[in-house]
Protein backbone atom coordinates (compact mmCIF):
# COMPACT_ATOMS: atom_id res chain seq x y z
CA UNK A 1 0.00 0.00 0.00
CA UNK A 2 1.61 3.26 -0.98
CA UNK A 3 -0.45 6.51 -0.41
CA UNK A 4 1.43 10.55 -0.36
CA UNK A 5 0.44 13.50 1.55
CA UNK A 6 -1.36 14.31 -1.34
CA UNK A 7 -3.69 11.49 -1.30
CA UNK A 8 -4.05 11.75 2.60
CA UNK A 9 -4.59 15.85 2.37
CA UNK A 10 -7.50 14.95 -0.06
CA UNK A 11 -8.91 12.50 2.22
CA UNK A 12 -8.78 14.79 5.32
CA UNK A 13 -10.42 17.60 3.25
CA UNK A 14 -13.37 15.46 1.97
CA UNK A 15 -14.28 14.03 5.23
CA UNK A 16 -13.59 16.48 7.75
CA UNK A 17 -15.93 19.11 8.81
CA UNK A 18 -14.83 22.66 8.69
CA UNK A 19 -15.53 24.38 11.62
CA UNK A 20 -15.57 28.58 11.85
CA UNK A 21 -12.99 28.84 14.11
CA UNK A 22 -10.37 27.32 11.29
CA UNK A 23 -10.84 30.12 9.22
CA UNK A 24 -7.78 32.32 8.69
CA UNK A 25 -8.13 36.30 7.63
CA UNK A 26 -4.71 37.69 7.27
CA UNK A 27 -4.67 41.03 4.66
CA UNK A 28 -7.63 40.15 3.25
CA UNK A 29 -6.74 36.79 2.38
CA UNK A 30 -9.45 33.92 3.37
CA UNK A 31 -8.31 30.57 3.58
CA UNK A 32 -10.73 27.43 4.59
CA UNK A 33 -9.43 24.19 5.88
CA UNK A 34 -10.09 22.65 2.16
CA UNK A 35 -8.19 24.88 0.31
CA UNK A 36 -5.20 25.35 2.43
CA UNK A 37 -3.07 22.60 1.01
CA UNK A 38 -3.70 23.71 -2.62
CA UNK A 39 -3.21 26.97 -1.90
CA UNK A 40 0.40 25.92 -0.88
CA UNK A 41 1.13 23.82 -3.50
CA UNK A 42 0.32 26.46 -5.90
CA UNK A 43 2.41 29.10 -4.17
CA UNK A 44 0.01 31.12 -2.74
CA UNK A 45 0.72 31.13 0.57
CA UNK A 46 4.32 32.19 1.65
CA UNK A 47 6.38 32.27 4.91
CA UNK A 48 6.80 36.55 4.66
CA UNK A 49 3.51 36.82 7.33
CA UNK A 50 4.25 33.10 9.09
CA UNK A 51 1.26 31.83 7.55
CA UNK A 52 2.77 28.82 6.54
CA UNK A 53 3.53 28.14 10.67
CA UNK A 54 -0.14 28.94 11.13
CA UNK A 55 -1.74 26.62 8.12
CA UNK A 56 0.50 23.75 9.23
CA UNK A 57 -0.71 24.14 12.77
CA UNK A 58 -3.88 23.24 11.42
CA UNK A 59 -3.47 20.41 8.38
CA UNK A 60 -0.29 18.83 9.71
CA UNK A 61 -2.05 17.12 12.64
CA UNK A 62 -5.01 15.93 10.75
CA UNK A 63 -2.70 14.74 7.89
CA UNK A 64 -0.69 12.54 10.61
CA UNK A 65 -3.67 11.21 12.97
CA UNK A 66 -4.98 10.56 8.82
CA UNK A 67 -1.88 8.67 8.40
CA UNK A 68 -2.00 6.56 11.81
CA UNK A 69 -5.23 5.47 10.35
CA UNK A 70 -4.15 4.68 6.87
CA UNK A 71 -1.36 2.73 8.68
CA UNK A 72 -3.48 0.88 11.37
CA UNK A 73 -6.27 -0.18 8.45
CA UNK A 74 -3.26 -1.39 6.10
CA UNK A 75 -1.77 -3.83 9.11
CA UNK A 76 -5.22 -4.96 10.40
CA UNK A 77 -5.84 -6.10 6.41
CA UNK A 78 -2.17 -8.03 6.43
CA UNK A 79 0.26 -5.76 4.35
CA UNK A 80 3.93 -6.36 4.73
CA UNK A 81 4.82 -2.83 3.84
CA UNK A 82 3.18 0.75 3.77
CA UNK A 83 5.16 3.03 1.53
CA UNK A 84 4.30 6.39 3.17
CA UNK A 85 5.38 9.74 0.70
CA UNK A 86 6.31 12.38 3.18
CA UNK A 87 8.14 15.34 2.08
CA UNK A 88 8.54 16.84 5.14
CA UNK A 89 8.92 13.99 7.10
CA UNK A 90 11.19 15.12 9.75
CA UNK A 91 9.92 18.08 10.26
CA UNK A 92 6.85 17.70 10.81
CA UNK A 93 8.17 14.79 13.28
CA UNK A 94 6.45 11.52 11.37
CA UNK A 95 9.03 9.71 11.43
CA UNK A 96 8.37 7.75 14.42
CA UNK A 97 5.37 6.48 11.93
CA UNK A 98 8.06 4.85 9.87
CA UNK A 99 10.00 1.55 10.50
CA UNK A 100 12.54 2.82 7.86
CA UNK A 101 13.25 6.03 6.37
CA UNK A 102 14.15 6.72 2.88
CA UNK A 103 15.02 10.27 1.56
CA UNK A 104 14.65 10.70 -2.18
CA UNK A 105 17.11 13.71 -3.41
CA UNK A 106 17.88 15.31 -6.18
CA UNK A 107 20.45 18.23 -7.13
CA UNK A 108 18.58 21.78 -6.20
CA UNK A 109 18.26 22.78 -10.39
CA UNK A 110 16.38 19.52 -10.88
CA UNK A 111 14.15 19.70 -7.51
CA UNK A 112 13.37 23.54 -9.01
CA UNK A 113 12.44 22.51 -12.53
CA UNK A 114 10.34 19.54 -11.28
CA UNK A 115 8.39 21.99 -8.77
CA UNK A 116 7.87 24.16 -12.49
CA UNK A 117 6.53 21.24 -13.67
CA UNK A 118 4.27 19.38 -11.17
CA UNK A 119 3.16 22.88 -9.24
CA UNK A 120 3.52 25.03 -11.54
CA UNK A 121 5.54 27.55 -9.02
CA UNK A 122 8.14 29.72 -10.14
CA UNK A 123 11.82 30.04 -9.78
CA UNK A 124 11.80 32.26 -7.10
CA UNK A 125 8.53 30.25 -5.45
CA UNK A 126 10.41 26.73 -5.27
CA UNK A 127 13.72 28.25 -3.80
CA UNK A 128 11.60 29.42 -1.44
CA UNK A 129 10.01 26.07 -0.70
CA UNK A 130 13.15 24.33 -0.76
CA UNK A 131 14.85 27.05 1.68
CA UNK A 132 12.18 27.03 4.06
CA UNK A 133 12.64 23.04 4.27
CA UNK A 134 15.72 21.17 6.27
CA UNK A 135 18.76 21.13 4.29
CA UNK A 136 18.66 17.87 2.77
CA UNK A 137 22.00 17.17 3.78
CA UNK A 138 20.37 16.61 7.24
CA UNK A 139 17.69 14.53 5.68
CA UNK A 140 19.99 12.49 4.25
CA UNK A 141 21.67 11.79 7.82
CA UNK A 142 18.80 11.04 9.40
CA UNK A 143 17.50 8.75 6.83
CA UNK A 144 18.12 4.75 6.66
CA UNK A 145 18.22 4.75 2.84
CA UNK A 146 19.17 7.89 0.40
CA UNK A 147 17.89 7.33 -3.01
CA UNK A 148 19.20 9.43 -5.88
CA UNK A 149 16.39 10.29 -7.83
CA UNK A 150 19.07 11.84 -10.63
CA UNK A 151 18.85 8.90 -12.96
CA UNK A 152 16.34 7.96 -15.91
CA UNK A 153 13.00 6.58 -14.52
CA UNK A 154 13.92 3.39 -15.37
CA UNK A 155 16.86 2.98 -13.18
CA UNK A 156 14.95 5.00 -10.41
CA UNK A 157 12.06 2.02 -10.90
CA UNK A 158 14.04 -0.62 -10.23
CA UNK A 159 15.95 1.29 -7.50
CA UNK A 160 12.42 1.25 -6.18
CA UNK A 161 11.33 -2.29 -7.03
CA UNK A 162 14.99 -3.83 -5.23
CA UNK A 163 13.94 -1.33 -1.95
CA UNK A 164 10.39 -2.60 -1.74
CA UNK A 165 10.96 -6.48 -2.29
CA UNK A 166 14.02 -6.24 0.44
CA UNK A 167 10.81 -4.78 2.58
CA UNK A 168 8.57 -7.18 1.95
CA UNK A 169 11.32 -9.94 1.83
CA UNK A 170 11.89 -9.17 5.44
CA UNK A 171 8.17 -8.77 6.67
CA UNK A 172 7.42 -12.09 5.72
Amino acid sequence: MSMTVDEICELAKRSSPMPADMLLSEQGLYLALRNIYDSYRRGIIDDKQGKREKLNAILHPMVYGRMEQEIRSCKEKGLAVVVLDVPLLFEVGAEALADITVCATSPEEVQIERMRTRSGLNREQALSRIRSQMPVSEKEARSDVVLDTNKPLSQLQQDVQKLYHSWADAAL
